[in-house]
């Protein structure tokens, strides 16, 4: 595994070390030692802010030992053997090319493209196009249903009893994801966490961003005072999920297969949609979290194109089962 922070380096560190040299064998065994401690001092912080990405959805595997839930490629190759006149499509909007002349494998390039050239001339095979494959990316990030029976998400419930158990006189851990699946979701209800993730306990679940105020107590009979539940975390989807749905009245309701699930897509106007609710109220609370004192952020299988903010850790590794 590799591990970058802005306090300890500022390059990405290797805790393994497959050479010879004993000088080298003891720095990735210093590295280790490192990482350990730089992991607890994070756990034990006073506010934990986890980010999580695609990465942590990859440890999800079939019987084969094959990862089932897919990647940017992976959406790219079923679109395009879903879709009559691919090549042509691509030409049509101005897919650009790699220098080999090959197409450059990139879907959400390929939707924003076709999202402006809809835009602009209204084509009704490019506005097929888009239809097509955002119901293809619901329907292949809902991949749970692929597990064969009796098969679990271990990696998700151990991660979920590392960052969710601290003393309750600390604030909730805050576990903001980009993903759209339900893995957290699921391990949570398996291993016995409580998610606060703004949805009501009404029957439909509706969402309101007050409820991440809202928290889990438990009051004794002889007691006046209420005590804090243990094992109860915050869960926060900053794309949206495969199980979120718009009424007709605007209200976002939990329900299982919605037939066009709130989720912002791969493309670029997704940074636009980011700032209409519910997501404007999950990027806000984000950002709230990260400003507030003594905060440490832990980034997890998460695209690390970006500049890190200080008392921050962000890991690299093979697999997600790895932290």
């Amino acid at each position: 595994m590799k591990f970058k922070t802005h306090q300890y380096a500022k390059h990405w560190t290797s805790t393994t070390s497959t050479a010879s040299d004993p000088q080298e064998i003891e720095e990735a065994r210093r590295s280790a030692s490192q990482l350990e401690r730089l992991l607890a001092e994070t756990l034990t912080s006073e506010n934990l802010v986890i980010l999580t990405g695609l990465g942590t959805s990859l440890c999800v595997k079939d019987v084969a030992g094959n990862s089932i839930a897919p990647t940017m490629s992976a959406l790219w190759d079923a679109a395009k053997s879903k879709t009559k006149g691919f090549d042509k499509l691509l030409a049509k909007v101005n897919h650009p090319k790699l220098p080999s002349g090959e197409w450059k494998i990139d879907l959400e390039t390929l939707l924003s493209r076709c999202q402006m050239s809809a835009e602009l001339s209204g084509d009704a095979d490019t506005l097929g196009f888009i239809s097509e494959s955002e119901a293809l990316i619901a329907n292949m990030c809902d991949f749970l249903g692929l597990l064969p029976s009796g098969v679990g998400l271990p990696v998700h419930e151990s991660f979920l009893r590392k960052i969710a158990k601290r003393p309750t006189r600390l604030p909730r851990t805050k576990l903001f994801t980009t993903n759209y699946d339900l893995c957290f979701e699921t391990a949570a209800a398996t291993a016995g966490f409580i998610m606060i993730d703004g949805f009501s306990h009404t029957n439909p679940q509706g969402f309101d961003g007050i409820h991440f105020d809202y928290d889990i107590v438990r009051r004794e009979n002889d007691s006046e005072v209420p005590l804090f539940v243990p094992n109860v975390l915050q869960l926060l989807k900053l794309h949206g999920s495969v199980d979120w749905d718009r009424g007709a009245d605007g209200q976002v309701r939990r329900q299982p297969k919605p037939k066009k699930p709130v989720i912002i897509y791969p493309r670029s106007g997704k940074f636009e949609s980011s700032y209409n609710q519910p997501y404007f109220e999950m990027m806000s609370r984000f950002q709230s979290a990260l400003r507030a004192p003594n905060t440490a952020l832990l980034m997890v299988g998460f695209g690390c194109n970006v500049t890190l903010p200080s008392e921050c850790v962000s890991l690299s590794g093979p697999g997600f089962e790895d932290i």
